[in-house]
């Protein structure tokens, strides 16, 4: 199945490396992503011509963690799963240790050094 992404970004793995789209490409899917992340994806019938790929995780270990970082500034595994608000908010959440690091539109907006200081910016942040 195919499904054009309207709004966002969507990171997904594909052969051991997290490709990220952004809004207008379209992805292909054995998943149903216009009914797991209602309003942010649609279903596209007969599309056989993929979007725009840029790899932003690079190669993932046995483990799942991300050897390559989108950024030289960031390292650390990808955790924005754990984080709704920052899914929702489209960001990207790194964490090395204690230290969080979130990544907006490939840009560092936030880096500090405990989760209860993340999230609390987080909770900021998700009110604007």
């Amino acid at each position: 199945m195919w499904f054009k992404l309207l709004k966002g970004r969507h990171i997904q793995s594909e052969h051991g490396k997290d490709v990220a789209y952004r809004r207008g490409d379209v992805i292909e899917s054995d998943r149903r992503l216009d009914r797991l992340f209602p309003n942010k994806f649609e279903r596209v019938s007969g599309r056989r011509a993929v979007g725009r790929k840029r790899v932003t995780a690079g190669k993932t270990s046995d483990a799942g963690r991300a050897s390559e970082s989108p950024s030289d500034k960031v390292s650390g595994r990808n955790v924005t799963g754990q984080f709704a608000k920052a899914r929702n908010n489209d960001l990207t959440v790194y964490r090395a240790g204690a230290r969080y690091t979130v990544l907006a539109d490939g840009q560092e907006v936030y880096s500090g050094d405990t989760k209860k200081a993340f999230v609390a910016w987080l909770n900021k942040y998700a009110e604007v």
